[in-house]
């Protein structure tokens, strides 16, 4: 079976006009989704963090990565 390649600077569709919830932005995976949509000029990213400062951290590691970070904002999720 062959491989099929992804790339996300070239195979994810624009996002102009969309907004986009991430859970658990603030590390991993959903860091990583952020910065690949945030190159897609999306309306706005919320991201979903614990805590205010582990946001601001996130925000902070994805403009250090060259990434324009106007769209996205804090939503935070309490835990039960």
């Amino acid at each position: 079976m062959g491989s099929v390649k992804f790339s996300p600077d070239t195979d994810i569709p624009s996002q102009k006009g969309k907004v986009i919830l991430i859970t658990g932005g603030n590390s991993g995976l959903g860091l990583e989704t952020a910065r690949a949509l945030l190159k897609h000029e999306p309306s706005r990213i919320f991201l979903t963090c614990r805590s205010k400062a582990k946001f601001d951290q996130a925000v902070n590691n994805l403009q250090q990565g060259g990434s324009n970070t106007e769209a996205i904002s804090f939503l935070a999720l309490d835990p039960l």
